[in-house]
This record gives C-alpha cells, sequence and structure tokens, in this order.
C-alpha cells in the first residue's frame, strides 16, 4: 500500500509507503505502526542493489524514512510473478504438482492487475493474437478463458521482461540467502 504524489519536478514521483496492509484484493486491511518506514527502507535497498548489478529501475533515492523519489513512468497494468520452488496460488493452477517442488528452470507468470477480477494469469501461446485471462486460483487448462484481450506488449518486449525478471530474481535470491531467507 503506497501513495503516488508528484515530485520536485514534471519527471519524477514521491511514493510513499503506508502502514497499512491490505490482502484479498484490498479487502481486508489492518494497520502496522513503522511498516511504512520499514517496507519504504527495504525498498530502497532492493533498488539500490538492483542497480549496482546493472538493473535500470525507476528508483532516483530515499526521500524521507517513509519514501523514496522516483521518474515518473506509466505502469503497464501486470504483475510478473517469478517461481523457483512451487508454492502459493501456482499449486491451484497446478494441482499435479507437490508443494516445495524445485523447477530446473525459472517459472515466469504474468497477471493482469485487476482487483475486480482477483488479478487472473495471463496466458500468452505463441502465434495468437490475443491472450487468454484465466483465474489465477483454479487449474490452468479447467474450462474456458474467462475472455481474450488484446496484448498490451509485444513478444519482444514480454522476451525482455523475462530476461530482466530472471536476472532480478537471481540478484534477489543471492542476497537473501546471506540473510537466511529462501525467495
Amino acid at each position: 500500500t503506497k501513495i503516488i504524489m508528484i515530485g520536485p519536478d514534471e519527471d519524477t514521483v514521491i511514493i510513499e509507503s503506508k502502514d497499512e496492509i491490505t490482502a484479498g484484493d484490498g479487502v481486508k486491511k489492518d494497520t502496522i505502526l513503522n511498516k511504512g518506514k520499514m517496507a519504504n527502507r527495504t525498498t530502497c535497498n532492493v533498488f539500490d542493489l538492483l542497480e549496482r548489478h546493472g538493473i535500470v529501475t525507476h528508483f532516483i533515492q530515499s526521500y524521507n524514512p517513509n519514501s523514496f523519489l522516483a521518474y515518473r513512468c506509466e505502469m503497464i497494468p501486470i504483475e510478473v510473478v517469478i517461481r523457483r520452488i512451487a508454492a502459493g496460488s501456482y499449486l491451484k493452477r497446478n494441482p499435479s504438482i507437490k508443494e516445495g517442488e524445485i523447477f530446473s528452470e525459472l517459472i515466469v507468470e504474468f497477471f493482469l492487475k485487476d482487483d475486480a477480477k482477483h488479478d487472473p494469469i495471463i496466458v500468452v501461446k505463441p502465434g495468437r493474437k490475443n491472450w487468454e485471462i484465466r483465474p489465477a486460483k483454479q487449474p490452468i487448462n479447467q474450462g474456458n478463458p474467462m475472455e481474450f484481450m488484446n496484448p498490451l506488449l509485444s513478444e519482444k518486449e514480454i522476451e525482455t521482461i523475462e530476461k530482466t525478471a530472471r536476472k532480478v530474481f537471481v540478484i534477489l535470491e543471492n542476497a537473501f540467502q546471506q540473510i537466511g531467507i529462501v525467495l
């Protein structure tokens, strides 16, 4: 949960982390004292780490304890999820996979950021003009797609995002392993 405000100039924004937490597409809400400060510190550290490894981000610098300064950009309403270990909603989409299974190659998934539709998974099939939109918590091949949509990205953009996301995952995985956390 963040607030995005106009920055010091027209090319920047201030992104403030709130103490509020949400779940269930924003239906459940609570507050954790100082969560905003901790989230902002973690976010700034992660962006700094990525920048040091040559990953281009929108991050400029920490702004104050609860916020950071970033370049203004247009958000593509897609969430990219990388998995090395089978867990969470992946198991609901792939019931034949056992929890905790380690993938030999990183799995890349795309989800449409749409709370009203519960952030459905985007199924991109090569050679198809439209993307399939399917429920994120149902077996991937069960029933018909919820809908089809025109692609928001070209095939080349998808390849670039997948390649960058894999690099980011490995950088973060290595960093978190150093403090005893499995990403």
